[in-house]
């Protein structure tokens, strides 16, 4: 049923959950699980300012493909620069591009409420998506 999954991770606690859920579907289904991460960007009066670096994002999505590999999945990675608050639609996007047909991303917990005020990435994901997404509600950690 799902042969390509896709997961994004943060670096997080919550996102090392979202991670493990990613990896038991991936199993079940023996499918290909591509791992992204959006290093945002703030636009300034005269610049562009990261909110993280490179590196750092680099960092993130290596430890996830190690996690998957050693958990015996076929995995490949992207990191992409995008402007703060269109991770939704860059996720989304990327499913498209690779023929990706399940999303598997967390959700920290927000009321929809909440949510729709905080911008959610998960729910913009939801709502833009074309595929179906897996949202993981488990507390981070467990």
């Amino acid at each position: 049923m799902f042969n390509h999954i896709l997961v994004a991770v943060d670096g997080s606690a919550h996102s090392n959950s979202t991670l493990s859920t990613a990896t038991e579907v991936a199993k079940k289904f023996e499918a290909e699980v591509t791992v992204v991460h959006f290093i945002e960007h703030e636009v300034g009066r005269s610049s562009v300012y990261r909110l993280e670096s490179v590196d750092e994002a680099k960092k993130i999505v290596a430890a996830a493909v190690k996690k998957l590999k050693a958990a015996g999945l076929k995995t490949s990675s992207q990191v992409n620069d995008v402007a703060h608050g269109h991770a939704a639609k860059a996720i989304v996007d990327i499913a498209r591009e690779r023929s990706v047909n399940l999303i598997v991303i967390g959700s920290r917990g927000h009321s929809e409420i909440e949510g729709l005020l905080l911008g959610s990435v998960t729910h913009k994901v939801i709502q833009l998506a074309h595929i179906p997404v897996l949202v993981d509600r488990r507390p981070a950690g467990k």
